[in-house]
């Protein structure tokens, strides 16, 4: 050998990256920058989720407390129009009880109620003085007796005061064809004495239970005044006889309640089922947390 010193270096005291290729290197650079990466999104997704649970923690009581207080707002709401329309479905009870018991008394002459309220007068009998005004006379189109179709007629009539009332004579037939006029018997015009009851047009509306009646229009009477070109009292009579009988009398409307106790449960049944949805709403989303 020549006097040349080799250096033999062993395996195990040379570093780990001389025994592996270039392209191996690289791979292990790669996967090591890949292990470091998916530790960071990892992070990133740990800071994530813990924003996203402490934003759900802050949103979730706020709107828990909107869907109820919005519940609640619904109940109070049902609850008021329910018992607004309990209280005027017993008011018209005891009007419609007061009206029967009128039904029932004996007529008296009509100049001593000048001083009596509307109740006490609506759908009482009276006897009343004066004479008719047939060339004020109306007749109302689509009246039926029996179920045969006629019509009403009103002719105004003048009190012994000189007040003008219309007076419902009650129905007459119709003619053979609708060009023909109804047979329409003709009125005393000297002065003479009425059995009448006494009827209010701005309370007939209330009586039939119409849902948005208040007792103050007076349709009927406005009409027919405007078509006579007259102006009557505010009030008017049924006929029922004496000096003048007519051949159909107008009857009593029947009195009815209306449907202001019916609303009023549907009211109340309306708020406890927003009580029902919201409690519906809250188990669900007890299940889901």
């Amino acid at each position: 050998m020549d006097g040349s010193h080799l250096s033999v270096q062993s395996p195990c005291l040379t570093s780990p990256w001389s025994w592996r290729t270039r392209g191996e290197r690289r791979s292990l650079d790669e996967r090591a920058d890949l292990t470091i990466h998916e530790r960071s999104q990892a992070k990133e997704g740990s800071v994530t989720a813990s924003r996203s649970q402490s934003s759900h923690t802050l949103i979730y009581p706020l709107r828990n407390l909107g869907l109820s207080l919005f519940a609640l707002l619904i109940l109070a709401g049902c609850l008021v129009a329910g018992k607004w329309q309990f209280d005027r479905g017993m008011d018209r009870r005891a009007e419609n009880s007061m009206i029967e018991a009128n039904l029932d008394l004996p007529a008296v002459d009509f100049q001593t109620a000048s001083s009596w309220s509307e109740d006490r007068r609506l759908w009482r009998q009276f006897t009343i003085e004066g004479r008719f005004l047939p060339e004020h006379e109306i007749l109302m189109r689509n009246r039926y007796h029996n179920e045969q179709y006629g019509f009403g007629v009103a002719t105004l009539f003048l009190l012994a005061d000189g007040r003008q009332v219309w007076i419902d004579r009650g129905w007459v037939k119709a003619g053979a064809s609708a060009t023909t006029p109804p047979e329409v018997a003709a009125v005393p015009t000297e002065v003479i004495s009425l059995d009448v009851r006494y009827r209010n047009d701005a309370l007939d509306a209330k009586i039939r239970g119409s849902f948005f009646a208040t007792g103050s229009s007076g349709e009927r009477l406005s009409k027919w005044n405007q078509e006579a070109l007259v102006a009557s009292e505010p009030f008017y009579f049924d006929l029922i006889g004496g000096g003048f009988v007519p051949d159909v009398a107008t009857n009593p409307p029947a009195v009815s309640d209306g449907p202001h106790i019916a609303y009023a449960i549907q009211w109340w049944f309306f708020g406890l089922l927003a009580l029902f949805g919201r409690f519906l709403i809250a188990r669900e989303e007890r299940k889901r947390s």
